[in-house]
């Protein structure tokens, strides 16, 4: 799904390992593509969130794979004396959030999505011109009202596909993963569709 589109949209319920999976996702990303090429941007509405949650995550997948390059308490992966990864909570109108960020290869997770505010998919955006760059935003819709719900509205036939969780379901969403939407690069079969700016597509009738 990432490996073919620009920008993914993920819904799930609570407890069913979605920092977990995005966080194989981030270490897949640096250890694919050649040194100094790669780079991940995470970000999440706290820094608890961040830090304590995500990272954590990565940094085990680190050093059970044995990846190259340090993981640091802040948040930050170096291969050598190169940063190659941070997250980070940027203020929740800071428009040049993520701005400064020059690589071939940009990853950004938008983990627990629900609670990010739609200035931030915006400045998002602004690291996914490039054709090689992916945007990943993975959470709950328990805020009808959030920019992420929006993205991801609870209406038959809205999803393009799903993917069952390897952890034992739970009553609210049987161990799925909902993949709201996604899109392909401009040289793929669908133009692309930033998660901030762009509104949600039209259900498709009879789907689901």
């Amino acid at each position: 799904m990432v490996v073919r589109n620009r920008y993914s949209a993920i819904k799930a319920s609570h407890d069913v390992s979605k920092s977990h999976t995005v966080s194989r996702l981030a270490c897949w990303w640096i250890d694919v593509h050649p040194p100094g090429e790669a780079f991940v941007v995470t970000t999440a509405p706290m820094s608890a969130q961040v830090e304590a949650i995500l990272w954590r995550y990565i940094g085990a997948a680190h050093r059970k794979a044995e990846l190259p390059g340090r993981i640091t308490l802040d948040a930050k992966w170096y291969i050598g004396q190169e940063l190659v990864g941070y997250g980070r909570k940027p203020a929740d109108y800071d428009q040049a959030a993520f701005q400064g960020i020059h690589a071939r290869y940009v990853l950004v997770i938008i983990d627990e999505a629900g609670g990010v505010p739609k200035s931030i998919f915006d400045a998002v955006d602004a690291l996914a011109t490039n054709i090689d760059a992916r945007v990943v935003a993975v959470g709950n819709r328990d805020d009808p009202s959030s920019h992420f719900a929006t993205i991801c509205p609870v209406r038959a036939g809205r999803c393009s596909g799903s993917a069952r969780s390897t952890r034992r379901p739970t009553p609210a969403s049987s161990g799925r993963l909902s993949y709201c939407r996604s899109s392909s690069h401009p040289s793929g079969s669908k133009s692309a569709k930033p998660l901030g700016r762009q509104q949600p597509d039209p259900p498709v009738e009879g789907a689901g």
